[in-house]
């Protein structure tokens, strides 16, 4: 998936593989900086990007809400 969870790309799909990277890469007004996390849903595993900045277990209650409503 690697969608943006937080920040300036909220919402937004990246397909970079790289561990993290700087929002400027993509639109050099944005400042946000992300990594990379892999959650695991019953036998699969989907990567989002979260934002540096944002609470852990905030970014996870997201990422679990959008693969429940898959």
């Amino acid at each position: 998936m690697k969608i943006c969870i937080g920040g300036d790309l909220d919402g937004q799909k990246v397909d970079k593989d790289v561990y993290s990277f700087m929002a400027s890469e993509i639109d050099e007004t944005k400042t946000s900086e992300y990594f990379t996390q892999s959650y695991i849903l019953e036998d699969k595993t989907y990567k989002f990007w979260i934002n540096v900045d944002m609470d852990f277990h905030d970014a996870s209650n997201i990422v679990e809400k959008m693969l429940r409503g898959r």
